[in-house]
This record gives C-alpha cells, structure tokens and sequence, in this order.
C-alpha cells in the first residue's frame, strides 16, 4: 500500500497504477521529523480521508492530519517533479511576538539553504533563534523530495514570502503549499 511504501522508504513513495487513459499517479511524504509508525498511519487516513472526500475527482491532495506530519497526492496526469505552487493555506494564531525582522529572516533563510541542499532525500531542515528577551523561535522547511533544489527553493521563497505578508510576527504560523512547506 502506498502508506507502508512510505514508511518503508523512510518517508517519501511515489506510484503510479492502472493503464492509459486510466491511469492514476500518487505521491506521499511525510515530514522529516515524523516517526514511520506515524508516517505510515498519517498517509493511511489521509488516503482515506481523501477517497471518502473526494470520490469522483481526478486529483486532489491532503496535507495530513493533526499536525499536518505528512502530505498525500494523486491526479489522472503525471506528479512526479512537477512544481506546484497553489492552492496555499496559511495557519497561524492570534498571538503576536514581537521581534526583529533581522533575526526571523536570518533564520529563515539559513533553514531554507538548509533544506534545499539536505543530504537527506525528504528536503527537511529545522533552525532556532534565540530573542533578545530569551524567548526561542523555531522554523521548519520542507519540499516534496520529488522536487529539483532549483523548484524546491522556488517553493520555499514563495511560501517564506506569503508569511511574511500574512503571518510573520504571529506564534505557531505555517505555510502549507502542494510542494512545500514552511
């Protein structure tokens, strides 16, 4: 199943089955820091979810469930490399931090340098800062590992600058895109 090809290959797994015209591509990863026992029940609900949700469509994707550990996705055209920057959906809460804009950019993008050029094939790097008043920010990076590092940090730039017209400054916010997430 796609979820125990995901788990056993410590993360990501693409497929594609079925004959032309009916042929269907799906693809699944999970995020870097989720354990497989985790990554193979996220991808399972979340094809789950998919199906039940989606029973007529031709493609659709789901970024997971709880804390959006993995992502899942399927079309009737191919998937695999392709780029795909929309719809996004931003999560952030009501509560501000207040902070230079220096240090959430510094860290911003030395993770997404990070993830871009990871030696490990899911794309994923993780970073904190500490504030002046001793408070630390963390961030987290993400591209589907299907991406090229030139499409993947293209991901990454768009969704750093969504937050930062939407969500920077704001506690636990997150950017969620079809290839990427921040």
């Amino acid at each position: 199943s796609l979820s125990e090809n995901v788990a056993a290959h410590d993360g990501f797994w693409n497929m594609s089955t079925g004959q032309n015209p009916d042929t269907i591509f799906a693809l699944a990863f999970c995020r870097g820091d989720t354990s497989a026992n985790l990554c193979e029940n996220c991808v399972g609900t979340a094809l789950h979810d998919l199906v039940e949700r989606c029973p007529d469509q031709k493609g659709a994707f789901s970024w997971g469930t709880g804390g959006q550990p993995c992502f899942v996705r399927y079309s009737d055209t191919p998937i695999y490399g392709i780029l795909q920057m929309e719809p996004t959906l931003l999560i952030d809460s009501v509560d501000i931090i207040t902070m230079s804009p220096a240090v959430w950019w510094n860290l911003t993008l030395g993770v997404l340098n990070q993830a871009v050029d990871s030696p490990s094939k899911l794309k994923f790097a993780t970073g904190q800062a500490t504030l002046p008043d001793n408070r630390t920010i963390y961030s987290l990076l993400q591209c589907s590992p299907d991406l090229s590092a030139n499409n993947c940090r293209s991901c990454l730039n768009e969704a750093i600058d969504y937050d930062d017209k939407h969500g920077r400054g704001k506690q636990d916010s997150g950017v969620y895109k079809p290839s990427c997430i921040f």
